[in-house]
């Protein structure tokens, strides 16, 4: 009888710890599917970003992007970038200078991840 109880006690603890790994799993599963890929950000800005235009950094964090680079026109990008269903809240850094050897302007914009797209 004393076996049968052990055993009995053991299969439980095994339950309870494959128990927790589930919820381990899951919770890991939920999170990573709440964080939008870079690869769909580096998509959408190289969809929207025009000709004329170019990053040279982006930085990518949970809620929000930055993006430094040059442009023809600037101040066209915070339009264009909040045209978009995944990019919200859009605006410069830093003013906008020219780059004297080229005539582009270069930019330092932040922007927020939409609601949708990060859910």
């Amino acid at each position: 009888m004393r076996l049968a109880q052990k055993k009995a006690a053991d299969v439980m603890q095994l339950q309870e710890k494959l128990s927790q790994r589930r919820d381990a799993v899951g919770m890991v599963s939920s999170e990573r599917e709440s964080y939008l890929a870079m690869s769909e950000v580096l998509l959408e800005l190289t969809r929207v970003i025009p000709a004329g235009s170019w990053t040279r950094r982006v930085i990518l964090s949970q809620e929000q992007v930055n993006v430094t680079g040059e442009s023809d026109q600037a101040a066209e990008l915070i339009t264009l970038l909040e045209r978009t269903s995944l990019f919200e809240a859009v605006r410069f850094k830093s003013p906008v200078v020219q780059n004297r050897r080229n005539g582009k302007e270069v930019f330092d914009l932040t922007m927020q991840l939409t609601r949708e797209s990060v859910q």
